[in-house]
């Protein structure tokens, strides 16, 4: 479950490379590479900016003009992704 308001962190193990507009997220110790779009690779962009999961939605909604709770229903959907690959934490360990 993904608590709102809580702050998510790329593990201690992941290198986000931004390239053009799309995103590689690399997992060094398994040299697992997860390639995002260009909407993902906003939202990874924000979560390495460290905001929370309703901030990241917030600033997407705007800027794509879209209604917020669809945006925030893709960007939980992305972390739950992100996370059971244990590429997003809630800490960094």
């Amino acid at each position: 479950m993904i608590e709102q308001s809580g702050r998510l962190f790329f593990a201690s193990d992941v290198v986000l490379q931004v390239v053009d507009d799309e995103a590689l997220v690399l997992k060094l110790q398994d040299e697992t590479v997860f390639s995002l779009n260009d909407t993902g690779a906003r939202i990874a962009q924000l979560i390495d900016g460290g905001y929370a999961v309703e901030e990241v939605a917030h600033i997407l909604a705007r800027e794509y003009g879209a209604p917020r709770a669809a945006v925030e229903s893709e960007v939980k959907g992305l972390v739950q992704l992100l996370r059971s690959k244990g590429l997003v934490v809630d800490r960094i360990a």
